[in-house]
């Protein structure tokens, strides 16, 4: 099993595994900053990590 029952995994396309392996070591765990989200790069590789403003 790599994910606990509260998380899911999707692919899209066919995306080279070096990008699938970061953007899975970018996922936040539950002692990490929250309100970030990961954006694919407009190169097409890769992801950018962007802070979300909290509404609250």
């Amino acid at each position: 099993v790599l994910w606990s029952p509260g998380y899911f995994a999707s692919s899209c396309g066919g995306a080279p595994i070096s990008v699938i392996r970061q953007y899975i070591e970018q996922q936040q765990t539950p002692g990490q900053v929250e309100n970030r989200a990961l954006y694919p790069r407009p190169e097409g590789w890769g992801f950018t990590a962007h802070r979300i403003k909290s509404a609250i």
